[in-house]
């Protein structure tokens, strides 16, 4: 089975126990009052709200910042109208993540050309108030 990337999710996306990093989550009410949660879901391209109505208050209890999710849901616009997307999630349950390094952004330059660029960054920066900076990032060379 192919791993959906958040970079790829387009609306109408179908999603069938695929599982991202919560990176965010908190427990709301709609106006009628029934719970929901909102969370921010990423992986190595990128990040996506979801929302999880009528969220059973011992799901909640079981999810932590930084660990992961699995997720059945459909990516929608909202708004309606913003063309922004957003997941609505129609299952969830918290998942171990075994290779933390899927979910992290990682850089598409070359990293061997950004460590020969360093020392000339360190160099360039000038601003008082930024030396503890420069010094920090000159210690990487």
């Amino acid at each position: 089975m192919t791993k959906l990337l958040i970079k790829e999710l387009k609306i109408g996306v179908i999603i069938e126990g695929e599982v991202f990093l919560l990176t965010e989550c908190s427990l709301r009410e709609t106006r009628t009052g029934s719970p929901h949660l909102r969370a921010i879901l990423a992986d190595r391209t990128g990040r996506i709200e979801a929302r999880y109505g009528d969220v059973a208050g011992d799901i909640i209890c079981d999810l932590n910042i930084g660990s992961g999710v699995q997720i059945d849901g459909v990516v929608e616009e909202y708004p309606l109208g913003s063309g922004q997307r957003h997941v609505r999630i129609e299952y969830l349950e918290p998942v171990e993540i075994l290779n933390l390094e899927d979910f992290l952004t990682r850089t598409k330059r070359d990293l061997a050309e950004i460590q020969r660029e360093l020392p000339e960054v360190c160099q360039s920066i000038e601003t008082p108030r930024y030396e503890p900076l420069r010094v920090g990032l000159c210690r990487f060379r």
